[in-house]
């Protein structure tokens, strides 16, 4: 099984120790996509969910080139913003 970590969760040491098994620390949001079948988020926040799933025309986001992917999300989100990135 490979790991693949965004750049916002991987400190220095933690960047040393996913090469040492193996893992990418993925420098976008799309390239964990890339490297993914499953991908899990925990989402905290109607913002959070927006920039990750939802960012406008261009702008890195997890559902970039997405087809086939499976994702599971664990988010407190308002229903308003659920219906926006579905």
């Amino acid at each position: 099984m490979e790991l693949f970590f965004t750049p916002m969760a991987c400190s220095l040491a933690s960047r040393i120790a996913l090469y040492e098994i193996g893992a990418e620390a993925c420098s976008t949001l799309a390239r964990v996509t890339e490297l993914s079948d499953v991908i899990f988020t925990v989402v905290t926040d109607d913002k959070a969910m927006v920039t990750i799933f939802a960012p406008p025309k261009k702008a890195d986001g997890l559902l970039k080139n997405a087809a086939g992917k499976v994702f599971v999300n664990c988010a407190t989100i308002t229903p308003k913003v659920h219906v926006l990135v579905e």
